[in-house]
This record gives structure tokens, sequence and C-alpha cells, in this order.
């Protein structure tokens, strides 16, 4: 069995490498779609945002606060309006992603000890964008605030030391782990990425058996394996470790480099991981060719099945917020898995041994669809084998 296994993977890796299906949606297209995806988030953060200033104050505390709220990273100013339907066509139009409004009399209300209403819009459609505008024009008004009470404080004769307490009383020390600097890149690239690879890998497992039908070789190859299906199945198997490792390579000694990344994913953490969500997929996917002969059925199967995985994984919104069905579909998805793990291991840097419960998962995934693989195209290849004979 040992040696048919061998004859098995050595002929797939020459398919592999001569089949244009194959090496093209293996070795072309994925890191065509890694360079596409790394250069759309090149800028690696939002910086400079269109904003709107509408002030109806004119006084030299809101021209230094327009100037403080200038300096900000993410607060641009590039229009000036005089009311609020100007601002909001600005903004419903896409010229701008926000706007600032300081009110009339705003000085003169602070000094006579007036609450003051200071306006902040922004674009909710654009979530990222509005939140950055919005915590930053925060904290510049947060530090005037309390550069105002402090100023009334010493001015009632209040000690300094004293007065920055009853300014300030608690301190917000705010520290963003993991992803600081809100950058892009380093938050989306490892997800599409990864998301690709799961769709190519799954694609590739559904065309694993079907394709014999295609090229009218499925006679030969169980020939080859002196019908033993599980050298097929398992030679065929093993095979696309090398397309699995090849891909690996390209990504973290090529492109996470290219794009600002170290040679922190050039881990065996990183590899072990990819290599367990990728063999999964695999391995469903050679489980939908085995049950399925027709390869556009089998490839709409996998499409369906991988295109929304990116959105039910959890990366970009959580899924205890989504409907409960949403949650149990996501939890039937490979890639689902990968995602809990990558977070523990790619961004928090933790050991392997806190994603105990994703790796056991992933393995699941594997031995099942692999062994129900080996039972079905088993069945499937006795029933054949019997035919002339009735």
């Amino acid at each position: 069995m040992i040696e048919s296994l061998q004859k098995i993977c050595k002929r797939e890796l020459r398919r592999i490498f001569t089949i244009p299906a194959f090496y093209i949606v293996l070795f072309i297209i994925p890191p065509f779609l890694f360079c596409f995806y790394g250069l759309i988030y090149s800028k690696e953060k939002v910086l400079d945002l269109p904003v709107v200033i509408w002030d109806e104050d004119q006084s030299a505390l809101s021209r230094e606060l327009i100037f403080l709220l200038q300096q900000t990273e993410s607060i641009n100013f590039t229009h000036v309006v005089s009311d609020r339907k100007e601002m909001e066509k600005l903004i419903n139009t896409g010229e701008a992603y926000g706007g600032i409004h300081f009110p009339e009399d705003m000085e003169r209300d602070i000094k006579r000890t007036k609450a003051v209403t200071v306006g902040i819009f922004t674009n909710a459609a654009s979530l990222v964008p509005s939140k950055l505008i919005y915590k930053d024009a925060m904290q510049v008004l947060l530090m005037a605030n309390g550069g105002v009470i402090l100023k009334k404080l010493t001015k009632k004769g209040v000690e300094k030391s004293t007065a920055m307490f009853l300014a300030q009383p608690i301190k917000l020390n705010t520290l963003p782990l993991f992803n600081p600097t809100y950058n892009y890149i380093k938050y989306l690239l490892p997800g599409l990425t990864s998301v690709t690879l799961q769709m190519v890998f799954l694609l590739i497992g559904v065309l694993v058996i079907n394709y014999e039908k295609k090229t009218k070789t499925e006679k030969e190859l169980r020939e080859l394996s002196g019908f033993n299906v599980f050298a097929i199945i398992g030679g065929k198997f093993v095979a696309y470790f090398v397309p699995m490792i090849i891909n690996y390579l390209i990504l973290t000694i090529l492109i996470f480099p290219l794009f600002g990344f170290g040679f922190e994913f050039l881990s065996f953490k990183f590899f072990f991981l990819l290599m367990l969500m990728l063999s999964a997929c695999l391995a469903l996917g050679m489980l939908v060719s085995a049950l399925f002969d027709d390869i556009m059925f089998t490839t709409d199967v996998a499409l369906f099945f991988s295109s929304p995985a990116f959105v039910f994984s959890g990366f970009t919104f959580p899924r205890w917020a989504m409907p409960w069905y949403d949650q149990y579909y996501a939890v039937l998805m490979p890639y689902t898995h990968f995602v809990d793990a990558y977070f523990k291991i790619g961004s928090m840097n933790l050991p392997l041994r806190y994603v105990t419960k994703e790796i056991t998962i992933l393995l699941a995934f594997i031995v099942f669809s692999f062994l129900l693989a080996n039972v079905v195209y088993g069945s499937k290849m006795r029933r054949q084998q019997l035919k002339p004979a009735l």
C-alpha cells in the first residue's frame, strides 16, 4: 500500500505542475491577489481625512481649537461653511467625512461659566473614518475642557497642583494593544491572504477526484493504485502539502516583508496553524469531490461555502453579535477556527497551548473529511467495478 500511495503522490505532483487548472489556481492567482490586497492598504492607516469647520464663534478660543484639531492625524480641515445645511451637503456628497461646529458666543459663555455644546458630525456609513475623527476631536476637546477648568481655578487662587487635580480628577491612560497605530495592512492583510488560500485549497479539493473524470484518467488512477482507495485519497492529499508550503513561503518571505511586516510569521506556530487550516479545507473539498461527480456543481458548492468565510469568521465583526443561526454556520467552516487561533498566536504572540481547542477542531475536520472521503469514494469505486458483471 505504501508503494501505491507513493506512486499516486508522485503522479499528483506531476499533475499539479503540468495541468493549467491546477498550477494557475495554486501558484499564479494567490500571489497576484496577495499583492492586490497589499496595494489596497499600502497607506497602512487613514490620515488627513477631509473635515468641515463651521465656526460661528470666530473667537481666539475657536481659532486655537481649530489649530489643535488640525494637528491631529485624522483631521484635515478642507472646507469652511456658514450653516448646517452646507455642512451636511458636503458630508452627504462624500466631499468630507465629518464636521466640527463651534456655537456662537462659545468663548463668552465659557468665561461666564455657562455650558457650551460643540458639535461633532461624522458620516457613520464610513465606520472607521468616522470613529477616527470622533476619537481625535474628543481628545482635543477634552484637553481644552481641562485647560478651561484649570484656568478658572487658578484665577480663584487655588494652588496649581490642586487645580490640576480638580480639573482632571481621573487620568485616562489609553493603551491600544497588538495594533496600536490602527494599521490597516497589519490588521487586514494576514486575514485576506489566509482566506484567499482557504478558498484556493477548498476549490482545488473539489477538483482532485472529479477532474480525473474530465481528463478521462480515472481508470489509469485506479489501476496505478491497485484499486486501493486509501492510496488514491491519501496520495493525492499528501501531494498538496508541496503547494501549501510554497504558498506559505511566498507569504512569509516575499509578500509580508514587501508590505512592511518583519519575519514574525516565519515561525513554527503560524506554519503549523496554516497547514492545519489548509489541510482541513483540502480534505473537506475532497469529500465534496467524492460525493458528487459534476465538476460545475462541486465548484459551486466550494464557492458557496468558502466565499462568506471572512464575514462569518469573526475577523471584522464579533460572532457572538451575529444571529444564532449564523454563529452555527460559522462553526462549520475551518477558517473560523483558524481565525480564533490566529488572533491568539499571530496578533497576541501567545504559545500554541492557548489554541489547543482550535487545533483539535481543525484536526477533527481533517480526520472526519478524509475518512469519509475514503468511504464514499471506495463505495462508488466498488459499485462501478460491479457494473460490468451485472
